[in-house]
């Protein structure tokens, strides 16, 4: 099974055959390529150029965040020669039916809320069907969103850590800290298969983009979070982390290294199916944007 390889410390990735070969001041370890999902950098990694080549080779992204969690960069391949009619595609339906597609991916999220939280989301769909313009769209995912975290902060409550309500930038406490890194993680799993169905990760419908987001990605997410955010309850209910697991920089919380490989552990146990959710999220858009 493929995995996702964290590096917290500052570190350097040589090649050796087939293999990466990761060293930091505590010691060395190694990784066949084909076994890795992708490289995520919290901390700083020094790259030979023998490890890029083996990693661009083999379709290995490396993400670099910053220690709240979010994306500062990456190093990938290049797009898919074969599939420029998909951009262009893209592109076309952007300047030509950006609200519908924007409303579809919404109404699936809408849906994957209800149904996962069991709110009454009717209201929500009879609002969306009458939107004329991105706001309005936009409007009904945060009131839907709302409602979602609600329950959720209900569902989690007297189990160890608070929570105030999604605050993520910066995460204002510990379990939206989890949050902002699951849906990075999330995020960094949705770069690469965009890039393979042949789209432009930077063109977007519902998302605007900005500096290096991937502002697509974040459209095909979008369906998923409900998914992610309920999975979420069952370590935290568990009782998985606690308050010594995180660190407070500035006005935000983050995950201290020391806890990253619970994190992974449980994210590795979730990965497949959200690789699926996120696969049917990219079919949805296919639907429109041929």
């Amino acid at each position: 099974m493929r995995r996702i390889v964290f590096v917290t410390d500052f570190a350097t990735a040589t090649r050796q055959g087939e293999r990466i070969v990761f060293r930091n001041g505590k010691g060395r370890w190694g990784v066949p390529v084909r076994y890795v999902e992708m490289v995520l950098v919290m901390g700083k990694l020094s790259l030979s150029g023998d490890a890029v080549d083996l990693l661009l080779r083999e379709k290995v992204p490396v993400f670099f965040l910053t220690k709240l969690g979010k994306v500062k960069g990456s190093l990938f391949h290049t797009f898919p020669s074969g599939k420029a009619h998909r951009r262009v595609a893209q592109i076309q339906t952007l300047t030509q039916s950006r609200i519908e597609v924007a409303k579809r991916i919404v109404h699936k999220k809408v849906d994957e809320i209800g149904r996962l939280y069991r709110i009454d989301v009717e209201d929500a769909f009879r609002s969306l069907k009458k939107a004329e313009s991105l706001e309005e769209v936009l409007g009904v995912e945060g009131e839907v969103s709302r409602r979602m975290f609600e329950r959720f902060g209900e569902n989690i409550k007297g189990y160890g850590l608070e929570f105030q309500g999604r605050a993520y930038n910066p995460p204002k406490d510990r379990v939206n800290a989890l949050l902002s890194l699951t849906y990075t993680v999330a995020y960094c799993l949705t770069f690469p298969l965009v890039l393979f169905a042949g789209y432009d990760p930077y063109i977007s419908f519902l998302h605007t983009g900005r500096g290096s987001h991937a502002s697509l990605c974040s459209d095909v997410i979008e369906p998923v979070r409900p998914f992610l955010t309920k999975s979420l309850e069952d370590p935290l209910i568990r009782g998985v982390f606690s308050n010594k697991d995180f660190m407070k920089s500035g006005e935000g919380f983050y995950l201290r290294k020391e806890a990253l490989p619970k994190f992974l552990s449980w994210f590795e146990g979730i990965k497949e199916e959200v690789v699926s959710k996120i696969r049917d999220s990219i079919l949805l858009l296919e639907e429109v944007v041929s």
